[in-house]
């Protein structure tokens, strides 16, 4: 906190009463102050770098409203999503008062477990998960003896508001099915398939009486799954594992040409993928197949807009999901929901511009 700042200061620089004050930064269910005021209080608290004594307020009992957003991961290639993710939902908490925290998990459960006590020990009152830690079990078990409300956005968590992708996805596998029938491939980085990763999961909606083997032998295609980028450098390390993406699905495309098994559609689990495998129809693709074979990925990453050739793609409401998630974070309530995303249709147009498609979206 700034010197010398205090409730009184944030007080006479608005021109309301202390009390007004306090319970608007404190976020009091007995505050009924209008939105204008509660902006303008949040506004100059902000301007004067005011911080919370949090010390104070547990030593006297009192409530932080503090809430900590704690994601995992590991990789890069999701980096970008997780960012717009975090970003979503620590302004919606600033917005509605609250104090946020915004940390990471790591690969090491023993350090999962003190970050919780540390961010304990510092008066959070709610916590909300993004992702699947190591150790999520112990996670759950250390805030609920505890007694703090926790939601996650993904179903492992006891609670939580799910993203829907896998129903994105599903959509995308109905799309193209009804277009070239049994005539696609979706690619696999890794030689191992799990039958609920990706667009493996729809793929089994879809054919439910076939078994996993058949159906990985009748529509997947395996490609070496690419390294994640090691470097200290979080910008640097995006990049690499970007260009990583790109190279594998350049690379599936190719092999696809050289084995003559080049289908009427090919379906990526990312955009990132996907745009790799649509330059190798760009530097080497015959008409023939620029401009017959339907790509897909998923996420509606921002290049695909700009992108000469048309990529489907699926987008998850990250907004209406973070909504939910601050909604539901302070109850106790039976919660398992799935905000539904929306679905890209990008298609090749006949008109004289650039990107030469169109785009048709649907939500779910």
């Amino acid at each position: 906190m700034a010197a010398g700042v205090t409730l009184k200061t944030i007080a006479e620089r608005t021109g309301l009463s202390v009390p007004t004050v306090s319970q608007i930064l404190n976020n009091r269910k007995n505050n009924y102050s209008s939105a204008e005021t509660r902006e303008k209080v949040l506004r100059v608290a902000k301007e004067l770098h005011y911080r919370q004594n949090f010390g104070y307020q547990l030593l006297h009992g009192k409530k932080t409203g503090t809430v900590a957003m704690i994601a995992s991961g590991g990789t890069f290639y999701n980096e970008q999503k997780r960012r717009m993710f975090q970003a979503s939902l620590i302004g919606q908490l600033t917005r509605a008062g609250y104090n946020a925290y915004a940390t990471m998990f790591s690969d090491d459960p023993g350090s999962n477990l003190d970050l919780v006590r540390d961010l304990l020990h510092r008066g959070v009152e709610r916590v909300i998960l993004h992702g699947h830690p190591v150790n999520a079990e112990e996670i759950f078990a250390e805030l609920a003896h505890a007694e703090v409300n926790f939601i996650g956005n993904h179903d492992i968590c006891p609670r939580y508001v799910g993203n829907g992708s896998v129903h994105g996805r599903k959509r995308i596998l109905e799309y193209i099915i009804s277009r070239v029938g049994e005539d696609f491939k979706i690619i696999n980085p890794g030689w191992r398939i799990s039958g609920d990763a990706g667009h493996i999961k729809p793929l089994r909606w879809q054919f439910p009486q076939v078994p996993l083997e058949e159906l990985a032998e009748r529509f997947v295609f395996k490609i070496a799954a690419p390294e994640n980028a090691v470097n200290d450098d979080w910008m640097q390390g995006i990049a690499q594992s970007r260009q990583k993406l790109y190279q594998c699905g350049y690379q599936a495309m190719e092999q696809l040409h050289r084995r003559g098994e080049m289908p009427a559609a090919v379906i990526f689990s990312n955009d990132t993928f996907a745009v790799g495998g649509g330059m190798w129809l760009l530097e080497n693709g015959h008409e023939k197949y620029r401009n017959r074979v339907i790509l897909a990925g998923y996420n509606n990453d921002a290049e695909l807009n700009s992108f000469p050739l048309p990529i489907i793609s699926g987008e998850d409401d990250i907004t209406r999901q973070t909504q939910m998630l601050i909604e539901r974070c302070g109850d106790k309530e039976p919660c398992t929901e799935t905000v539904l995303p929306r679905v890209f249709f990008r298609k090749h147009s006949a008109r004289n511009r650039f990107p030469a498609w169109d785009c048709e979206i649907e939500q779910l």
